[in-house]
Order: C-alpha cells, then sequence, then structure tokens
C-alpha cells in the first residue's frame, strides 16, 4: 500500500512526500550498508522490492536534482550480489556522473545499458521495437550523443544523434541537438536544415523527448550536463 501512495505522489509530482515515502520503503526492507555489514539481510522478495524502491527514487532524485543521492542508489543496485544487470539503473548512474560533470565516467554505464537493451533486437519483430522499446533505445542514444557532445566527440555524438532520429523520426529534440553538432562541427547547411526540420515538428505537432521525467540539457552559463523535470 505504501508503495501505491508514493508512486501515486510521484506521478502527480509531490516530489517530497514521495520521496519521503520511498526512503520509508527503504528502511522497511533494508539497506544495502546493512547486508553488507553483516547485519539484517532482508528476505528475497524485500531485496527485489528494495531494488524497485532505490530505481524510482533514484529517478526523483535526478528529477529534483540531487544526483549524488541518485548515484548511491543506483549503486546499490548495480552492487547487490543478487543484482540482474537493469539497464534502467545503468542509465540513471550515467546521467548522475553526467550532471556531476563526470561525463568521461557516464559513457560507460550508458553504454552498457544500451548494449543490454540492444541485444532484445534479435528476438523480436521491428515492428515490436519500434512500438515497445524503441523510445527506451531513443532515449539511450540521446543521453549518450549528450554526454560526447561535452566531450567534443562529435563523429561519435552524431551517429548516436541519427541512431535516436531513426527510433524516434517524430522527435524535433533529435533534430535541434543534432544540429547543435553540426554547427559546432561548421557544417551550416546541415545545421539549418535539422533546425528546420525541429522547427516544423513542433509546428505540425512533434512531440517532445522529456523522457518522462527528465532529460539531459545544455546550461545557459556552464558547459557541464543539468537535469531538467519534464514540464
Amino acid at each position: 500500500m505504501k508503495k501505491f501512495w508514493a508512486l501515486l505522489n510521484h506521478a502527480m509530482g509531490n516530489c517530497l512526500i514521495a520521496y519521503k515515502q520511498y526512503k520509508e520503503i527503504i528502511e522497511e526492507t533494508g539497506s544495502c550498508i546493512q547486508a553488507d555489514q553483516g547485519g539484517f539481510v532482508p528476505e528475497k522478495t524485500d531485496v527485489l522490492l528494495n531494488s524497485d524502491i532505490r530505481l524510482l527514487l533514484s529517478s526523483l532524485c535526478l528529477r529534483m536534482r540531487r544526483p549524488r543521492e541518485a548515484l548511491r542508489h543506483t549503486n546499490c543496485i548495480l552492487q547487490s550480489p543478487d543484482a540482474v544487470a537493469s539497464p534502467n539503473a545503468l542509465l540513471n548512474q550515467g546521467i548522475a556522473y553526467a550532471i556531476l560533470g563526470h561525463t568521461e565516467q557516464a559513457l560507460e554505464p550508458i553504454s552498457k545499458a544500451l548494449e543490454i537493451v540492444d541485444s532484445h533486437k534479435g528476438t523480436i519483430n521491428q515492428k515490436h521495437i519500434t512500438a515497445n522499446i524503441g523510445i527506451a533505445l531513443s532515449r539511450m542514444y540521446y543521453n549518450r550523443c549528450a554526454v560526447r557532445y561535452f566531450l567534443h566527440v562529435f563523429d561519435a555524438a552524431k551517429n548516436d544523434c541519427d541512431e535516436a532520429i531513426y527510433l524516434e523520426p517524430s522527435n524535433p529534440e533529435m533534430y535541434w541537438f543534432r544540429a547543435k553538432i553540426y554547427a559546432a562541427e561548421f557544417l551550416k547547411r546541415e545545421a539549418m536544415r535539422d533546425f528546420h526540420s525541429a522547427i516544423e515538428l513542433c509546428r505540425t505537432g512533434g512531440k517532445s523527448s522529456d523522457f518522462g521525467q527528465r532529460r539531459l540539457s545544455v546550461s545557459s552559463n556552464t558547459s557541464t550536463l543539468t537535469a531538467e523535470s519534464s514540464q
């Protein structure tokens, strides 16, 4: 029941209330620190619930601009002896590193998340991929593109953006970001083409890639990545 109310408050944007409720559930199911120290080791079902809540809490912490706490929760999930590699936990870990300015460290978990999700391509048809996990893949490619952009690895960043556009061709933000890459490489014609595509998609109802709760974007005052809550 507590999880239900926490999820409801999270969905309604009551971040502080959801944050406190998630923390209460984690305390009840045992922490990874307690388990590592040989103290209380929760039952198997509690371990799974604990990891599930930590993943939700890490997303909420990113939304609340608390990347260090988000990183603690993702590390706890991924370091658990019973952990199954979670692309969402890896993605949140990468975003947290990027927000903290550790852009090189951010690449590894985001790339690993992409490998895990991409590995399912061989088991389902292309139509199913586009409809069900295309958005997840697009989100990961876009985030890795942002990291590579700030590392000035423009060719690799453009390749990631190309993949994101292939998976989400009606998303104007993907074209906008690729235009930024072209502009950084002084390719004015290509940059103008993508800026025009982004404007047209916005005008005709293209969707915004807020990815549910957050996205990586350029801060107007610094060259680091920042987390923005979706509006």
